[in-house]
């Protein structure tokens, strides 16, 4: 057992921590079985649907699963240990940039500032998103 698991195990109070944080388990799980609480049911619920595909593109070429692994390094007769394919980082650097001019134009908007860069870039973006 490490310390700091150690040091909580051994608590004066840790057995009525414990039994409040399985009682507060039990009311979310009450409270959240009408909502689909999965990543992309939050993302729908907020009305993002376009966001988590980027979200979900996003993480596959930055986290190490399987189907990112494969999709890096491997090729269709398994033997490769490096694949670079081209049209794969210019999906990701389009993805990248519109997650960056859309976070700007949000930013902008929330604080109600008008920010021609921004707007023009959303505009030159839009073109090539086309």
């Amino acid at each position: 057992m490490n310390p700091v698991t150690k040091m909580i195990v051994e608590a004066a109070d840790f057995d009525e921590r414990k039994t409040k944080a399985l009682e507060n388990r039990d009311k979310y799980k009450e409270l959240s079985k009408d909502y689909d609480l999965s990543t992309e049911g939050r993302f729908k619920s907020a009305g993002l649907d376009d966001e988590y595909i980027k979200y979900i593109h996003l993480c596959t070429r930055t986290h190490n699963n399987l189907m990112a692994l494969g999709e890096r390094h491997i090729d269709e007769d398994g033997l490769a240990l490096f694949k670079y394919d081209e049209k794969n980082e210019l999906l990701y650097a389009d993805m990248v940039a519109d997650i960056l001019v859309d976070a700007a134009e949000y930013f902008y908007g929330f604080v109600k500032v008008e920010c021609k860069a921004v707007m023009e870039a959303n505009k030159i973006f839009d073109t090539f998103s086309d």
